[in-house]
């Protein structure tokens, strides 16, 4: 291994311009269908950046692969580079990590010649993945993120607490603080409605057990989970 590294001259890979050509088609094909995939799954909330990078990622891991090869060597330097890459990435979710482990495996079994087992492995992934995500697979129910301003001289906990049960499937208080220097404190829940709960009369009951002050009921901002 020592020998291998210290020693750069150039190894003949073997590759044939057919064999390369059609492993790189076969891998912006896999690209392809993966990053169709990220943005049927995600819809609006998809980033255009990464679906334009998941058709590329196969057929660079596969030229990285063939370039390699049994060169110990470039094998130390390109990961190095990668890891110099990770470090200037911004994380994303756990899903945008699942699809680019997915483009990393279809593009190894491209780059070390395995066109066959890249296209099963491909197919069968997108067929699995379709299927869960047809079948909400570990869904939950829609959370709302709900702000109530209250007088600072009432049991608000207690009283909306209450409220919150009979409409609510689940619920959680995530902060209390003051506002207008002090007068009034606001209370931020997640909430999970239940199915025959209506939003306007949530509100409405709520109105009357804080003297008519702000309430608002919106979406919880992306990325918090309940």
């Amino acid at each position: 291994m020592l020998d291998a590294i210290f020693n750069t001259t150039a190894q003949t890979t073997g590759l044939s311009i057919q064999s390369i050509v059609i492993s790189l088609t076969l891998a912006v094909i896999s690209g392809l269908m993966i990053s169709q995939l990220y943005i049927r799954t995600n819809g609006r909330t998809h980033s255009s950046h990464l679906a334009t990078t998941l058709v590329f990622l196969p057929a660079v891991l596969a030229v990285v692969i063939m370039l390699v090869g049994d060169n110990v060597a470039s094998a130390f330097s390109l990961a190095g580079l990668f890891t110099i890459i990770r470090f200037r990435s911004a994380p994303g979710s756990s899903k945008d990590i699942l699809f680019i482990l997915f483009c990393v495996g279809a593009g190894l079994a491209y780059g070390l010649g395995l066109g066959g087992y890249g296209i099963l492995f491909t197919l069968i992934m997108c067929l699995i993945l379709a299927v869960l995500t047809a079948g909400r697979y570990g869904a939950t129910r829609h959370q709302l993120q709900l702000k109530i301003v209250t007088p600072d001289d009432m049991n608000s906990q207690k009283i909306f607490a209450d409220v919150l049960t009979k409409h609510c499937e689940s619920f959680a208080l995530e902060r209390i603080g003051t506002k207008d220097l002090g007068s009034v404190y606001e209370l931020v829940y997640a909430v999970s409605l239940s199915d025959k709960a209506d939003q306007k009369d949530l509100i409405d009951e709520i109105r009357r057990h804080n003297g008519n002050m702000n309430i608002s009921l919106a979406n919880r901002p992306s990325g918090q989970e309940f």
